[in-house]
C-alpha cells in the first residue's frame, strides 16, 4: 500500500505508482479504496471520464458490499444529497471540484456522509483520494481550474458579429471598428475602451483560426434544448460539456457558427487541480505513463508525492515498432489502410488513433469505401461507448478513435483475440510528448 510514515516523511501525502494498461490498475484502485475505507477513511476515486467512473463503480460495487462498504457515483450534472452519503465515491475531477465550489457559493450542504460504524452523518472530510490516469491531472492539465461564472451586467452580445466580420475581412484597425460600433449602438460604444476592442480583435482572430471538430464541436444539448459550442480537450479526446472559453472567444465562435451568442460571464470562484488535491490527507495516484525524471520531480514538488514502478507479474509481450515518417496525408492513410488489411488477415482487432474528431470521421468513411467495416469512438459518435469498447476487443474488428480511446478506456480482449496476438494499435499522428505516446503504446 505504501502508506506514509509521517515520523520519517512528514511532508509526504502518498505515492504515485506506474502500472501499464492491462496489468490490473482498476483492480489495484479498488483494493486501495477498500483497505482505506476499512481503516475508517472517506475515499474519493477520481477517474478521467464519467464512463469509466460509472463502469468501475458498478463493477466493484459487490466487492465493497461484501465488506459493508457503500459506494456511489457523482457524475450527474446535479447529484442529489443522497449521492454523497457513501464511503467510497467515484467521479471525475470536475465532479468533485465543482461540488466543492458549489458548497462555498450556493451554500449547498450535500457533502455529508455517515462514517463507517457510526449513525450520524458529518461533513465529508478530505481523507483519501485515489487518482486514475493521474499524470493527466497532475501534469498535463495542472494549470487548468474548475470555474463557476455568472453573467455580467454589461451585455455586449451586439459587438461580436461586427468585430468578427471586420477581422474576417482583414480589417483590424481599432478606429474603424469603433466607428462601426458607434453606428450600431452609440450610447454603449462610448463606454468601451480601446484596450477592450483590441482584446476582442485578438479573440475574433483566434475564433477564426480554431477549427470545428478539432478545437470544438457544434452539438445539440438535450438538457438546454439548443445547439451549442462544446470544447474538445485534445489530450483526452473528450468533449467538455458546459465549459466556456473566456474573454469573448466562446461568443465569437458562436457567431462564427451562426449561433446566438450567450451573455459573456465573469468567473466568481475557481480552484486549480494542485489546490484541490492538497486538501487531502493521503493521495494515491496510478498511471501507465508517469514520464521522465523531470515529470516525477515536478509531481514531487507540487504534491509531495514520490513515485515507483509496479513490476508486472509476467514479462510484457508488446512489440513496439519504430515510427514511420511519410510525405503527406494521402501517403499516411494509404500506409494505415495497408497495415489494417495485413493485420486483419491475422484476425487481430485494430485500434487506429487520430488527432481530431474530423480526422476520425473522414478516415472512417474512407475505410468504408475500401470495404473495411469500422466503428468510430470520438466522444460524439452515435453508438454507446460501452458497445464500441466491447466491439473493439473482438477478432478482426476495427475502431477509429481520438484520444478518447487512448486514455480512460478499458478495451477487454476476447480469448480468441488474445490467442491471435492481442490488440494492434496504430498511432496516426505524432504525439506532443512521450506521456501521450505511451498511453497509446500501452493499450
Amino acid at each position: 500500500m505504501h502508506y506514509i510514515n509521517k515520523q520519517k516523511r512528514e511532508n509526504f501525502k502518498g505515492r504515485l505508482g506506474q502500472i501499464l494498461t492491462g496489468e490490473g490498475k482498476s483492480l489495484i484502485i479498488s483494493e486501495i479504496a477498500l483497505i482505506s475505507a476499512l481503516m475508517g477513511d472517506f475515499v474519493d476515486i477520481i477517474t478521467s471520464t464519467t464512463y469509466l467512473a460509472s463502469n468501475d463503480q458498478q463493477y466493484f460495487k459487490e466487492l465493497y458490499n461484501l465488506f459493508g462498504i457503500s459506494s456511489n457515483v457523482i457524475t450527474e450534472k446535479n447529484p442529489s444529497k443522497e449521492s454523497y452519503n457513501d464511503i467510497i465515491l467515484y467521479g471525475t475531477n470536475t465532479d468533485f471540484e465543482f461540488t466543492l465550489l458549489r458548497e462555498g457559493i450556493n451554500m449547498e450542504k450535500k457533502m455529508f456522509t455517515v462514517p463507517l460504524g457510526k449513525k450520524v452523518e458529518i461533513r465529508r472530510e478530505f481523507q483519501t483520494v485515489i487518482v486514475d490516469e493521474s499524470d493527466n491531472l497532475f501534469i498535463d492539465t495542472a494549470l487548468n481550474s474548475a470555474r463557476i461564472a455568472y453573467q455580467t451586467r454589461n451585455h455586449y452580445n451586439w459587438v461580436y458579429f461586427p468585430i468578427l466580420n471586420c477581422v474576417k475581412n482583414n480589417n483590424r484597425n481599432i478606429n474603424v471598428i469603433r466607428n462601426k460600433l458607434e453606428i450600431i449602438n452609440p450610447a454603449e460604444a462610448n463606454k468601451i475602451s480601446d484596450n477592450q476592442i483590441q482584446s476582442w480583435i485578438k479573440m475574433a482572430n483566434t475564433a477564426l483560426e480554431f477549427k470545428k471538430d478539432e478545437k470544438y464541436v457544434v452539438r445539440y444539448n438535450e438538457e438546454t434544448q439548443r445547439k451549442e459550442i462544446q470544447i474538445i480537450q485534445l489530450s483526452t479526446g473528450r468533449v467538455n460539456v458546459g465549459s466556456r472559453w473566456q474573454g469573448g472567444l466562446h461568443e465569437f465562435i458562436e457567431v462564427k457558427e451562426r449561433l446566438e451568442p450567450e451573455t459573456e460571464s465573469n468567473t466568481i470562484a475557481s480552484i486549480s487541480h494542485p489546490s484541490f488535491f492538497r486538501k487531502y490527507k493521503t493521495i494515491f495516484g496510478l498511471t501507465g505513463t508517469i514520464g521522465s525524471n523531470i515529470e516525477r520531480e515536478e509531481i514531487l514538488d507540487l504534491y509531495g508525492l514520490d513515485s515507483f514502478d509496479i513490476p508486472p507479474n509476467f514479462a510484457s509481450q508488446r512489440i513496439i515498432y519504430p515510427p514511420i515518417l511519410l510525405e503527406n496525408k494521402f501517403e499516411k492513410e494509404e500506409k494505415i489502410i495497408n497495415e489494417i488489411l495485413k493485420i486483419r488477415r491475422r484476425g487481430r482487432p485494430i485500434l487506429v488513433l487520430l488527432l481530431t474528431i474530423e480526422e476520425t470521421i473522414n478516415f472512417s468513411n474512407r475505410l468504408k469505401k475500401e470495404g473495411i467495416n469500422n466503428l468510430v469512438l470520438n466522444d460524439v459518435q452515435k453508438e454507446k461507448e460501452d458497445f464500441i469498447i466491447l466491439y473493439a476487443g473482438k477478432p478482426g474488428n476495427v475502431v477509429v478513435a481520438t484520444n478518447a480511446a487512448g486514455r480512460g478506456t478499458d478495451i477487454i480482449l476476447s480469448e480468441e483475440s488474445l490467442n491471435l496476438g492481442g490488440l494492434h494499435v496504430i498511432i496516426g499522428f505524432y504525439p506532443e510528448n512521450n506521456i501521450i505516446e505511451e498511453q497509446k503504446i500501452n493499450k
